[in-house]
C-alpha cells in the first residue's frame, strides 16, 4: 500500500525548512523574501546582591572658620543586619564580619530590621562568635529583632550568639 503524503491545512508548512522542503510542494523561494538570522544570546552573567550596610550619617556644615572643637572617639561602628539573614546575605556579611575581627576589638550588631532568618544566617552568627572568643572580640548586640531571638531559641542557639533573653 503507497503512502500519500498528507497535505498541510493551511496550504503551506512554516516548519518545511527543517525537513528539507520550502514549505509546499508547488512554492519555490520567493526573490523578494529576505533571510532573518537570530543574533546568538549574550552569556549570562551572575547578579551578586550589594552587602547591606549602615547609611552615610550627614556631616554638619560649619558657617565659620573657628578651628573645630576635639571629638571625643567614637564607640566602635556597628555592623547593620539587613531585613534578611537568609543564605544569599551570609557571603557580602561574612566578608564585612571577617574584616570588623581583624580591625576592631569591639564588633556591634544592629539586628531590629531582621524580619527573616535561616540556618545559613544563624551559623554565621555562631561562627563570628567563636571566631571573636578566639581573637579576644568583644561582641554585642543592639536591639536584636523578635524573629531573630526567636529562631535563635528554638534551634537552641540563644547562649551561644550570646543574645539578650
Amino acid at each position: 500500500m503507497a503512502s500519500k503524503k498528507k497535505a498541510s491545512p493551511i496550504g503551506f508548512d512554516p516548519l518545511a525548512w527543517m525537513k528539507g522542503g520550502t514549505g509546499s510542494p508547488s512554492a519555490k523561494p520567493d526573490a523578494n523574501s529576505k533571510k532573518t538570522s537570530v543574533a546568538p544570546e549574550a552569556p549570562k552573567q551572575e547578579v551578586t546582591p550589594a552587602p547591606v550596610s549602615a547609611p552615610a550619617e550627614a556631616k554638619p556644615v560649619r558657617a565659620e572658620s573657628k578651628p573645630a572643637a576635639p571629638v571625643p572617639p567614637a564607640g566602635p561602628k556597628a555592623i547593620v543586619l539587613g531585613e534578611s539573614l537568609t543564605m544569599t546575605q551570609v557571603m557580602p556579611l561574612y566578608n564585612e564580619l571577617k574584616q570588623a575581627l581583624t580591625k576592631q576589638k569591639q564588633i556591634v550588631l544592629e539586628a531590629a530590621a531582621v524580619e527573616t532568618v535561616d540556618a545559613a544566617g544563624l551559623q554565621l552568627l555562631d561562627a563570628l562568635m567563636r571566631e571573636a572568643q578566639a581573637c579576644q572580640v568583644e561582641v554585642s548586640w543592639r536591639e536584636p529583632s523578635g524573629v531573630l531571638s526567636q529562631s535563635a531559641k528554638t534551634l537552641g542557639l540563644t547562649d551561644k550568639l550570646r543574645l539578650p533573653v
